[in-house]
């Protein structure tokens, strides 16, 4: 049984990048639903401070990853997102070093 769970841990990871050049990642389940469910979701901190700061994220191989929940109104984790407002999703690969990041937080 341990097998599978962590299966279900690696398995439906995307990168979603929306409209308004913020990506987050996290697992959709279905790829083809209006909106879009994340569950799991995780977004680069510093994209957030650079959004604040007005300044342009560095790119650096130094992700920053937050699991969303964390903040000050509370969200549950997962979020609807309009379809409208996806760019692209694109799936993690297994050794991808966000997806990596993720689980061993998750761990």
């Amino acid at each position: 049984a341990k097998g599978a769970s962590v299966d279900s841990k690696t398995k439906n990871w995307y990168a979603i990048k929306l409209v308004n050049d913020e990506v987050f990642y996290g697992q959709v389940l279905d790829v083809k639903a209006d909106p879009v469910v994340i569950n799991n979701v995780y977004y680069d901190y510093d994209q957030v401070k650079a959004k604040e700061t007005g300044t342009a994220a560095a790119e650096s191989g130094n992700l920053r990853l937050v699991k969303r929940g964390q903040e000050t109104h509370g969200p549950a984790g997962s979020m609807d997102i309009v379809r409208a407002q996806v760019l692209f999703m694109e799936p993690l690969k297994s050794d991808s070093k966000v997806l990596q990041a993720i689980l061993d937080y998750e761990k």
